[in-house]
């Protein structure tokens, strides 16, 4: 090292050291943080966060020159340019964050923000947000693909930043986003190899042991994620039904299992029984109130074994009557019809004669669920007979109607923003018509199951609707010069068959090879008039109809059935 390097050190360091320059950095530095809080905060989408930062100390400046000599020359050895106009990071502010997934959700809301204008100032482009160009102070990003790839072959999220006091005068910073393993991980790092000269020759094992912990960090991430998610409100209500369940197993099992004689694994009824009290809750509060008065019913029923004998009741009950007065009841006419009803109608008839036939788990679900129904209500005087057949018939209703809506309930808020609500009606019967199908032929319990079969057909609905939304939002079905009865035939068709298929595999683990053809002909025979335009991929449904194409999960069978919106219909 040379005298002149040695001098350029000494006064770089002396320089930092200063006391107004100290004073002036600790300020700025406490107002960076602020302004980038500011940003984060009014973003509801971000929590669990903490936000700190640090001034560049004096001593580490000497390894710093040493390391990144070319710093002396664009400073032209002045030690006043290098620590006020070259050093990258003379404030560093670091964004700490619960999950690695929440360090691109932080960056993504930084850079919206920043992208929405760009300016130029000293010598380079920089993106300032909402600012105006003259209303110093302010920070200014100087876009950089992120995450920046570092030498252990990891990203970090890392943005070069400047404080702008003036059109000349700037506060360079260096702003890292890292989730707490990401932290972790990369102070071991730090700590065991970064400035670190020495010749190691346990290198290989040092890396093993860091790849070993990164293991572990991942894991630790892994289950901070599933704490998170289990304190959403979304888990307080699920919380809130699982003990629902469970006190309802606690109260009545024994009993049931003395009734039929045997143990029975009814966690499945019990499950879908409070599924059916809680499928209306929006919010934790909605799910305290439905608690509290489910409780209190389950703790006082009384097991009459009558109400286990539904095979003495008439198995041709016409029930479309009683699901349109239902539709009018629960004010429902904006998603349901006069056709839903016929179909609702179908689907009871089914779960009417399993339940009546010799599947002792629908027997028990619609038994207990009569039971706890008419424990709800006031009794009329008249024979026990008729009082348990019309609160099997209350029952049947129900849980045909609840079961159903919860598939399709969702997308009342997801079709808001269509221009006509007809549109929904129209979508919710030919969903309603798959479900019918499918669950003639499956038959099983677990079709209605949140947790086995109901969540994932719902994504599977939620996937066709996000995927085809902005081709639907504009189209009328009952418009005659939007669409034709033949078109609207044809639509009806290709919507049933794409969620078909999908439904199928997730029941079934396999692909319908009959049905995946049908709908590659419907695609192939051209647009509905040139107003909708299917988002089906056609080449991969031909490859998927002749066993071309392995599909490991419905995931993967998005990704090769539907087209994205910004490519061509046939690629």
């Amino acid at each position: 090292m040379n005298e002149q390097l040695k001098e350029f050190i000494r006064l770089s360091e002396e320089y930092l050291n200063t006391e107004s320059k100290q004073f002036n950095l600790k300020k700025y530095k406490d107002d960076i943080i602020t302004d980038i809080e500011n940003l984060l905060n009014v973003n509801e989408e971000i929590k669990n966060y903490m936000l700190n930062g640090r001034i560049k100390k004096a001593e580490s400046l000497k390894e710093k020159i040493i390391r990144k000599v070319k710093v002396y020359e664009e400073s032209n050895g002045d030690a006043k340019v290098f620590i006020d106009k070259v050093l990258d990071d003379i404030i560093g502010v670091r964004i700490i964050c619960l999950l690695n997934d929440d360090e691109s959700k932080i960056y993504n809301i930084l850079e919206r923000y920043f992208i929405n204008k760009g300016i130029y100032l000293c010598n380079g482009k920089y993106f300032i947000g909402e600012i105006e160009e003259d209303s110093f102070p302010y920070l200014g990003y100087s876009y950089e693909k992120q995450p920046v790839p570092q030498k252990n072959g990891k990203g970090i999220y890392k943005l070069k930043l400047k404080y702008f006091i003036s059109k000349e005068d700037f506060i360079n910073i260096e702003l890292q986003i890292k989730s707490l393993t990401h932290l972790v991980w990369g102070e071991l790092e730090h700590m065991l190899f970064y400035k670190n000269y020495r010749y190691n020759l346990d290198h290989d094992l040092h890396s093993k042991t860091m790849l070993s912990i990164n293991k572990i960090l991942e894991i630790l991430d892994s289950q901070l994620k599933d704490l998170q998610f289990h304190l959403t409100q979304n888990n307080k209500i699920k919380d809130t039904q699982n003990m629902a369940t469970k006190f309802l197993y606690n109260t009545i099992h024994d009993e049931i299992k003395h009734i039929h004689n045997t143990e029975l694994d009814l966690r499945e009824i019990y499950s879908l029984i409070s599924q059916l009290f809680f499928y209306n809750c929006s919010n934790y509060r909605e799910a305290l109130i439905c608690s509290k008065k489910l409780f209190k019913t389950i703790a006082d029923l009384e097991i009459d074994p009558d109400y286990f004998n539904l095979a003495v009741f008439d198995t041709t009950l016409e029930l479309k009557d009683n699901f349109n007065k239902y539709i009018e009841e629960m004010d429902d006419t904006y998603i349901f019809n006069e056709e839903t009803a016929v179909t609702l109608n179908t689907l009871a008839q089914m779960i009417l004669e399993l339940s009546k036939g010799n599947d002792i788990f629908w027997e028990s679900l619609l038994s207990i669920y009569t039971l706890l129904l008419s424990q709800e209500k006031e009794q009329a005087i008249e024979e026990k007979d008729q009082i348990i057949k019309r609160n099997f018939i209350d029952a049947i209703l129900k849980v045909t109607y609840s079961f159903i809506k919860s598939f399709t309930d969702f997308l009342k808020e997801e079709m808001e923003l269509i221009d006509f609500p007809e549109n929904l009606v129209f979508i919710n019967n030919i969903i309603v018509d798959v479900l019918n199908k499918y669950f003639l032929e499956y038959k099983k319990l677990d079709f209605f199951l949140e947790t086995v079969h109901q969540n994932n057909i719902k994504e599977i609905i939620k996937q066709f609707y996000n995927v085809h939304k902005n081709t639907l939002s504009n189209l009328d079905f009952n418009l005659k010069e939007d669409l034709e009865q033949h078109d609207k035939v044809k639509l009806k068709q290709i919507i049933f068959k794409t969620i078909e298929i999908q439904v199928y595999f997730q029941l079934y683990g396999t692909l319908p090879t009959s049905e995946l053809k049908s709908l590659l002909k419907e695609c192939n025979e051209g647009d509905i008039r040139l107003k909708w335009t299917p988002r089906i991929h056609t080449q991969n449904l031909e490859k998927l109809s002749e066993g071309k194409l392995t599909i490991e999960n419905i995931e993967n069978l998005y990704i090769y059935l539907y087209v994205e919106e910004d490519k061509d219909y046939d690629n």
